[in-house]
């Protein structure tokens, strides 16, 4: 279907068939449309060249001011299972 195809729709006075042949011009479009703003949203979510700055990766030392260590439940911490800890205890120093 073309925009031909509706003006002559028109001219021959078939305005049903102008109509679907306006209506699958529009959707076709706007299919369109749609999926160019997909792809331009993907290639600035997964393309970004913004690299981070350690300011970015780092927290602040104000968020850590709150933190209580001794509230920290070392043995429940899944992050740690992959760290291989020597058993030989720790000298404290006077």
């Amino acid at each position: 279907m073309s925009i031909q195809d509706m003006i002559n729709d028109i001219m021959a006075d078939n305005n049903t068939a102008a109509n679907a042949t306006f209506n699958t011009l529009i959707g076709d479009k706007i299919a369109d449309t749609i999926e160019q703003e997909k792809i331009a949203v993907a290639n600035t979510i997964f393309n970004s060249t913004e690299e981070l700055s350690d300011d970015d990766v780092e927290p602040d030392e104000e968020d850590w001011e709150d933190v209580d260590v001794e509230d920290i439940d070392v043995d429940d911490n899944e992050y740690l299972d992959d760290v291989d800890i020597d058993d030989e205890p720790v000298e404290e120093e006077d």
